[in-house]
């Protein structure tokens, strides 16, 4: 697997583009917003792509043109990661990760349904509105403003 610079990402982008809109880190580091490495299978049109963030791994990919890369992703990604797979990698993670005591979690969205097509606030609980999250929402003197700001930290 190839450490790329920054400036070469975009190559990665392709294979990571699909995951990114579950997981907004990978975008994030991709666009240089935040800290993170990627690595890839080989420079031109890669296969197999890895993007670290913190504690937080990301592998995406095709699998079964990956063979040479199993030893490689096994060395690089930890056991301690808190690990995000492609679905297609979940049968080859014995090959690729380490950690006997990790569990598959299921992927859970949350939302409004409907929010997307223009949700009336009228359907909202009482108390309760939509706001964007922006510092005229961290300007609020809002009882749990302090849990919003630690989490948008991260």
């Amino acid at each position: 697997m190839l450490l790329l610079e920054q400036a070469a990402y975009p190559a990665a982008q392709f294979l990571l583009k699909d995951f990114s809109s579950t997981h907004v880190a990978i975008a994030a580091v991709l666009d240089g917003i935040i800290k993170g490495e990627v690595w890839v299978d080989r420079p031109v049109e890669p296969r197999v792509a890895l993007l670290a963030n913190g504690d937080a791994y990301y592998l995406a990919g095709l699998p079964d043109e990956a063979g040479d890369s199993f030893a490689d992703l096994k060395e690089l990604i930890p056991d301690w990661a808190y690990f995000f797979v492609e679905g297609r990698w979940s049968d080859r993670l014995g090959d690729i990760w380490s950690n006997g005591f990790a569990r598959p979690h299921p992927l859970v969205r949350m939302g409004l349904p409907g929010a997307s097509h223009g949700l009336a606030a009228t359907m909202l609980p009482d108390g309760f509105r939509l706001v964007p999250i922006d510092q005229r929402l961290l300007d609020l003197e809002s009882g749990n403003i302090e849990t919003v700001t630690d989490l948008m930290e991260g």
